[in-house]
């Protein structure tokens, strides 16, 4: 799709029932963590990267109830904040 060359990056489905995709277009070399944190800021999902990152990255926060929540993608060079919700 465009929008994953564009960005880089696509994360689907959103809205997702049990678990959702992190698709990079090239291989995340740069990726350091991706947190998920709950709408009142509890950290609820965390996975930490040395440079060994796949290009897909799946989520499952089957878990946890319904709702909004945020995705963190932390790089060496930036940070990526993202809205989820869980249907």
């Amino acid at each position: 799709p465009q929008r994953l060359k564009d960005q880089g990056y696509l994360i689907y489905p959103n809205p997702f029932k049990s678990a959702f995709l992190i698709h990079h277009y090239v291989a995340p070399t740069s990726l350091k963590s991706v947190q998920v944190f709950s709408s009142v800021g509890e950290l609820v999902w965390d996975k930490r990267f040395a440079g060994n990152a796949n290009t897909e990255i799946w989520v499952n926060l089957n878990n946890l109830s319904r709702g909004v929540y945020i995705l963190k993608m932390i790089y060496d060079s930036k940070t990526i904040v993202e809205r989820i919700v869980k249907d």
